[in-house]
């Protein structure tokens, strides 16, 4: 089995970096990361999101990014 690519150990920063349509993904959780936690996206990881930045579901969220890895970072890593 591969590991995924995303954790909850990453930082917001890093998962906006290497997932396209990330924001998108974090809005259907109910925080846009870019406005939210924009001065700290550097800093927080994944899983700090739904105590800092008020995120909806976070396992799902995880699951939801992975899915949209594009299969060429997914491999590399």
């Amino acid at each position: 089995m591969i590991q995924p690519t995303i954790t909850s150990e990453m930082t917001v920063f890093e998962v906006l970096d290497q997932v396209p349509g990330a924001i998108e993904l974090f809005q259907q959780h109910g925080v846009n990361p870019t406005r939210e936690c924009a001065l700290f996206t550097r800093q927080i990881r994944l899983k700090e999101t739904p105590e800092r930045c008020h995120l909806e579901d976070l396992d799902e969220l995880i699951l939801k990014l992975n899915a949209a890895v594009p299969v060429s970072n997914a491999a590399t890593k």
